[in-house]
């Protein structure tokens, strides 16, 4: 496994297109041999959190320290899952789904990261999906998607159902409005006051992604960060291009739309043409 980060050269830009950035994803090697499964952000350090070891559920969970690249065992879950889905929510990780005999009550667990303890999350039985596919926290709410949306307030320890609807798993949150990908419509975000999707305005410099690339969008600091792949006919079919643009974001006053605005876009990296792209997070170190 290798873990990525970002270094920077120049940034330069026309009105007529963007120029090579100098960006770079720098391999760091890490010594890590349990299989990548559920992956969530705690301030410098990430989570891998159960998966699946020899065709069995686990509930082991390991730790990649950021800063120093290296990996170590934090407190196993109460349950062993096989394919669970987690968000961060002030320090702590809640963790649905995944279960291998379905149990209601046993559904959530959140841990604590700062008391490094795991309890369970009574979940509300008519509520509690078999499969949930993916979750976004927007004003420290988690919001589930699956079979049916639902949503879960720690604060208030509050469910809810019926709640916004879409299908694709290519998102992130920024600011607290949740953005998505879908190689129809392109990147668009949620409106919550009227409960509608708007396509993200400005992104005319942004090439248009193969139906075959892996897309991700990631929260970098207030900005989205987009990586997706593309093929490189000059390999012979022997490699791909792993791309980046970062878009900053801005409101207009005099309506309701959110204009993007692309900062850079470039080659960052180069890779096989069989390789897997797991996912796309961004820490703070």
């Amino acid at each position: 496994m290798y873990a990525m980060r970002v270094r920077a050269k120049n940034t330069q830009r026309t009105k007529r297109f963007i120029r090579s950035s100098g960006y770079v994803l720098v391999p760091v090697p890490v010594h890590h041999y349990s299989p990548i499964a559920c992956l969530v952000v705690v301030g410098s350090t990430i989570y891998n959190i159960g998966g699946s070891i020899e065709h069995a559920p686990s509930s082991r969970v390991s730790i990649l320290d950021c800063r120093s690249h290296t990996w170590h065992e934090a407190p196993s879950m109460l349950m062993e899952r096989r394919y669970p889905v987690a968000s961060v929510v002030d320090g702590k990780i809640y963790v649905v789904g995944g279960l291998k005999d379905f149990d209601s009550s046993k559904w959530m667990e959140v841990f604590d990261s700062k008391t490094q303890t795991w309890e369970f999350v009574l979940s509300p039985p008519t509520l509690v999906k078999r499969f949930i596919f993916w979750t976004a926290v927007i004003e420290e709410e988690i919001y589930m998607f699956g079979e049916n949306g639902m949503a879960y307030k720690p604060e208030e320890d509050t469910w809810k159902s019926e709640v916004m609807s879409v299908g694709v798993v290519c998102h992130c949150v920024v600011d607290n409005v949740l953005y998505y990908y879908y190689y129809f419509d392109g990147i668009n975000w949620y409106d919550s006051e009227i409960g509608h999707w708007r396509e993200l305005k400005g992104l005319e410099g942004l090439p248009e992604f193969a139906r075959y690339s892996n897309v991700y969008l990631v929260d970098y600091g207030g900005k989205i960060a987009v990586f997706w792949d593309k093929d490189l006919p000059s390999s012979g079919c022997k490699s791909r291009a792993i791309w980046c643009a970062v878009i900053s974001l801005e409101r207009c006053n005099n309506s309701r739309e959110i204009q993007g605005n692309i900062e850079w876009l470039d080659v960052v990296l180069t890779v096989p043409y069989c390789y897997s792209f797991v996912n796309v997070l961004a820490a703070t170190v």
